[in-house]
């Protein structure tokens, strides 16, 4: 682990999960110097260092947020913008997608949500609207070609009351169930054609690659290599953190690095993961869903035998 600390400014490695890290193992690198203001943190990608995300602090460990937030991703377009006042979310936020099409607009006062929060696919389409009141919210969800996923109510503790609708892709719906302060007291399950199903054994599951994980690992392995001819002064092991999501129909879309490194490994990851053979898609509420999934892609310059 590497730290430089003095009276006013403190210097710190991280690996890509943000924990402390040596030189070698390190994807982020962070600066925070004392301001009149507070103390001002700059985040930076290894080992080019771009900028990660800026904000500024009152406190010298960096706990106690308290001012506009910045966060970019690796080739310097924002991916969320909004303001903390005490430590809590404080008027709009904006997020971002990784091509620069907005992804969420959100107002909060004081930590809490209020009005209208909205989230977008990277396609520009809708894909969710909530409403917040005094006494909850209403929401509102789309799949990326506008046809309905979900509709229902949220109570004043943010959870599911009262009777939702669930959506196929194909318009039917998939399901009718019924709340009671976040918890499920009954449930109608349809087919795709809409009839009802006499089996409401619940399905859910996350996005599958086809065969299994040993299959998944089976796919990056034989894709995946340490570029001919290049060699690190410091390690011969390199992790690269990818993100992207899953559509109800299973191909992989919004390819993006949280955690880069040098681009002839970036590029290696980005299109062996965008080359992807279709997974099977999410299951929540007797339908396909879309899926976010993280992964750590690890290089190693002499694999074991």
């Amino acid at each position: 682990m590497t730290v430089i600390s003095q009276a006013q400014r403190t210097e710190m490695l991280y690996d890509l999960h943000w924990q402390p890290a040596s030189f070698a193992n390190a994807r982020y690198a962070s600066v925070t110097v004392k301001t009149d203001s507070g103390w001002l943190r700059h985040d930076y990608y290894l080992p080019k260092r771009s900028l990660q995300m800026k904000g500024l602090y009152k406190d010298s460990a960096c706990l106690f947020k308290h001012g506009q937030f910045y966060y970019l991703y690796d080739d310097g377009k924002p991916e969320l913008i909004g303001n903390y006042s005490d430590n809590k979310k404080d008027g709009l936020w904006l997020g971002y997608h990784p091509n620069g099409m907005i992804r969420d607009s959100t107002h909060y006062d004081s930590g809490e949500i209020v009005g209208a929060s909205v989230q977008w696919y990277s396609s520009g389409f809708i894909s969710d609207s909530t409403n917040y009141g005094a006494n909850g919210a209403v929401q509102i969800s789309w799949y990326e070609d506008g046809k309905p996923s979900a509709a229902g109510r949220l109570n004043y503790l943010n959870m599911p009351t009262g009777k939702w609708k669930y959506y196929h892709p194909n318009g039917q719906v998939s399901a009718e169930e019924l709340f009671e302060m976040g918890r499920l007291k009954d449930k109608i399950y349809y087919t795709e054609e809409g009839l009802p199903l006499s089996d409401t054994t619940d399905r859910t599951r996350a996005a599958q690659f086809k065969g299994g994980v040993s299959r998944w690992t089976d796919y990056l392995g034989s894709h995946l290599f340490w570029p001919t001819g290049y060699s690190l002064a410091n390690t011969d092991r390199v992790e690269i953190g990818v993100k992207f999501r899953i559509d109800e129909n299973g191909l992989v879309k919004d390819v993006y690095l949280f955690a880069p490194f040098e681009s002839i490994f970036n590029d290696i990851v980005l299109r062996v993961i965008r080359n992807s053979p279709k997974w099977e898609p999410a299951i929540a509420h007797n339908r396909r869903v879309s899926y976010q999934h993280a992964q750590t892609i690890t290089f190693t310059m002499n694999p074991p035998n």
